[in-house]
């Protein structure tokens, strides 16, 4: 099967079927490295005009890392949890305002590190073609609502060196702006993670 042309409303269900079998849930649990925190996003997909986009959020500053950055919905896992899909569904809720069905979610990508100390188990949710979104004031300032078509586009991104506590980062993916908003970082690297794995 080949990759699907984003900016065309047929083969909607295609790409859906697309995600599912070169994406497909995992049956393992997560294991989450030593020294770690574990956390869960939600990437969701959502069509608008017949076209599919990605909703991004973009986190208050009061929250306790990553502030006033862009972001999936998501968050780390808490006691009591049975899975790191259980924790993406719940922080979704909790962040925009939507539950989010067992049927919804389509896919997930391997997990991934931060430099910031947390490991990130990322999964793929298809809404449709609405979802009324609330925001919770204390963690999301806002939701921006991204073609896929953008993100796909080359043009639009590059690699760049990064500095943290004085450490030089290379190949940190930024994104040129996008509603005068930058996506960056491992909500970058995510995204590009999608790609190539449809792609495969």
């Amino acid at each position: 099967m080949n990759s699907p042309n984003f900016d065309k409303s047929k083969p909607n269900q295609e790409f859906i079927e697309l995600i599912k079998q070169r994406l497909p849930l995992s049956k393992n649990a997560v294991n989450v490295p030593l020294g770690y925190v574990c956390a869960a996003v939600v990437i969701p997909l959502i069509q608008l005009n017949n076209v599919f986009h990605v909703i991004l959020t973009k986190r208050t500053a009061n929250v306790r890392d990553h502030q006033n950055q862009i972001s999936f919905p998501g968050g780390v896992c808490e006691n009591g949890e049975n899975s790191l899909l259980e924790t993406a569904r719940r922080e979704f809720d909790e962040e925009i305002g939507i539950q989010l069905p067992l049927d919804a979610i389509v896919g997930e990508l391997h997990p991934r590190a931060t430099i910031t100390g947390y490991f990130i188990a990322p999964y793929i949710a298809y809404l449709g073609k609405g979802a009324k979104v609330k925001c919770n004031p204390a963690e999301v300032d806002k939701v921006i609502y991204v073609p896929i078509s953008w993100l796909a586009d080359p043009e639009n991104f590059s690699s760049k060196p990064y500095r943290r506590d004085g450490l030089e980062e290379h190949d940190v993916i930024f994104y040129r702006p996008f509603a005068e908003e930058v996506i960056w970082g491992i909500t970058a690297q995510i995204i590009r993670d999608f790609f190539e794995g449809i792609k495969k």
